[in-house]
């Protein structure tokens, strides 16, 4: 359901920001913007071993 989805991404946007959740060891694959296909094709398919992604704007 679209609410206990939605429920759950504000209860851990609000554990980052109270410092209850350090996210970065959840981060397993990055990507250049210039990758974002690839990256999103990443999170659709999710290899082997993907949590999450973090697309770098540099």
């Amino acid at each position: 359901k679209p609410e206990i989805y939605m429920r759950g991404i504000r209860e851990a946007i609000e554990a980052v920001a109270d410092g209850r959740l350090d996210p970065w060891p959840l981060l397993t694959h990055s990507y250049p913007l210039d990758q974002l296909d690839v990256a999103l094709d990443a999170t659709r398919d999710r290899p082997e071993g993907f949590m999450k992604a973090i697309i770098l704007c540099n």
